[in-house]
This record gives C-alpha cells, structure tokens and sequence, in this order.
C-alpha cells in the first residue's frame, strides 16, 4: 500500500515535531546543568561545607586505616609474646617434669 502525499506530509510533519521536542529538552537539559554549575561556583558558603565534608570523610578513612593498623601490630605482638613465652617456660616445664618423673612412687 503506498502512502498518498497528504499522509506523506503528515508522516513528516509529525517527525519534524518529534525532532523539535526533542532539541528543546536537550537545550534544556544543557541550560539547567550550566545553572547548577554557576550556582555552585558562586556559592561559596557550598564549596567551603562541600571540602570541610571531604575533609572529615578523609579523616575517618585515615583513622579506619590506623585502628586496622594497630589491631594488627596488636596481634603481632600477641603472638611474638606467646612464642617468647613459650621458648622460656619449656625448659623449666621439661625440668620440673623429668624431677616428677625421678622422685620415688609415694
């Protein structure tokens, strides 16, 4: 079926609409983020809460790192202590054990 030049001109009007529309919100799009921009740039009291709310998040990233730091120094030392321990107290265990082992049954 072929398309009689009346429906022709509509088909196309129509798309040129849809175009338009289109065009318009993407101007307006771009105009509103321009805006945002500006506004931003000027407002100081904005960019000096937005860089004191970095600030305090760099913070508190810095301070999880730290407490993970000293958790782990923690259990270094932990365990340095224990084997420590452990290579001082043998000898005497081993002593102590061998004079039970030594003495007469009562």
């Amino acid at each position: 079926m072929q398309e009689t030049p009346e429906q022709t001109r509509e088909r196309m009007a129509k798309r040129v609409k849809e175009l338009k529309e289109e065009k318009e919100r993407r101007r307006q799009e771009d105009v509103n983020q321009r805006l945002d921009r500006r506004f931003e740039q000027n407002a100081d009291e904005l960019r000096k809460v937005d860089k004191d709310l970095k600030e305090l998040k760099l913070a508190y990233e810095r301070n999880i790192q730290l407490v993970e730091k000293q958790s782990n120094l923690q259990n270094q030392y932990e365990g340095k202590a224990l084997t420590i321990q452990r290579k001082c107290c043998l000898p005497s265990l081993i002593r102590e054990t061998r004079r039970e082992r030594s003495r007469p049954n009562a």
